[in-house]
């Protein structure tokens, strides 16, 4: 029955297609879907970017659609924790810095919370994020929870939130019982506005534990938070000025200074898609990079001068040490933009 619902929803209507030729023809970029009243990318704005965005785009122009079984990918459990059962709140996980400032805050008050990701079905990469789910597995190790994987296949008509609702049952057939689905967001009011409309058909409470209504007005606490927790950040992926931010840059007080100080117009967090982060656990999560340290010490025990490994020279290591198996981007953890991409 579920295979005969994904492929009837996996199918444009043609009330769509042809707004969406209508919007081509024009030369406009979005069109307004019918059914949710969002922007919707067309095929040809898409073209222009170069490069999928690996959000599940319902036009995507870099994925040929196959003949046959339209259904969409099943979700995975990607890590289990079998001694988590019962009532939990279930995160919306992109692996990066806001995500993990949102778990901290739901474990310290009390909060049993399971990690839910999507990623792109192909590439299988986390929108956005520039990694594959393979760093959020670690992730998932190193906390010690479970993690479900919800691939967003390209091209596809299936409404993100079905999507998701599959991730959301795979987890209850686990003997976990959902209370709340929480999100990273900072402080975008037409982020969260789309949520709550998105998931208001689940009766399920939304929480947002790191959002503030007055933007920026809580960084200086988050990054107390990120100083206090065991995790160090590096960007994973910039969309400005190299001098602004670029990959393997460490995310830290020092670098939200900077950007306060020479860029004001650039949110220090990156809460408008300026850059994104990848939460690195050490040296639990990530075991080749604490191996290559101890390599450097061994050879410098030849010298009369030890250097010590600075957090961005790690990260490069990192990015050397880990190429990733998928052939590698959330969330938020939820690959959620400002438009009905997905």
């Amino acid at each position: 029955e579920r295979k005969k619902e994904s492929k009837m929803a996996g199918v444009l209507s043609a009330e769509i297609e042809e707004l969406h030729l209508a919007a081509c023809a024009a030369k406009e970029e979005t069109y307004v879907d019918p059914g949710s009243g969002y922007d919707v990318f067309t095929r040809d704005a898409l073209a222009r970017r170069k490069e999928c965005c690996k959000c599940g785009c319902r036009h995507c122009p870099f994925f040929k659609k196959e003949e046959g079984d339209s259904s969409p990918p099943e979700p995975e459990v990607l890590q289990r924790a079998p001694a988590i059962e019962g009532r939990v709140t279930v995160l919306f996980w992109s692996g990066g810095k806001d995500s993990f400032l949102a778990y901290r805050e739901l474990e310290a008050e009390g909060e049993v919370v399971v990690l839910l990701t999507t990623f792109d079905a192909e590439s299988r990469e986390i929108a956005h994020q520039e990694f594959g789910i393979r760093e959020a597995i670690k992730q998932a190790e190193y906390l010690e929870t479970w993690l479900v994987g919800v691939p967003l296949p390209r091209g596809s008509a299936t409404p993100y939130v079905d999507l998701v609702t599959r991730g959301l049952d795979l987890l209850r057939r686990q003997n976990l019982d959902i209370r709340a689905l929480a999100f990273g967001d900072l402080h975008l009011q037409d982020i969260k506005q789309w949520r709550d409309l998105t998931f208001a058909p689940l009766q399920i409470p939304l929480r947002y534990p790191v959002f503030s209504e007055t933007p920026r007005s809580n960084y200086d606490y988050l990054v107390d938070q990120l100083e206090r927790h065991e995790a160090w950040v590096v960007v994973t992926a910039s969309t400005v000025d190299c001098r602004i931010a670029v990959e393997g840059d460490v995310f830290d007080r020092k670098m939200v200074d900077r950007l306060r100080k020479d860029y004001p117009d650039i949110d220090p967090f990156g809460e408008n898609g300026e850059f994104h982060t990848l939460a690195c656990f050490m040296p639990k999560t990530f075991p080749a990079v604490e191996k290559k340290k101890k390599t450097k010490k061994k050879k410098k025990t030849k010298t009369t001068e030890k250097k010590e490994t600075s957090p961005k020279d790690t990260g490069k290591v990192e990015q050397e040490e880990h190429p990733d198996d998928d052939d590698v981007d959330d969330d938020d953890a939820t690959a959620v933009t400002r438009t009905a991409d997905s």
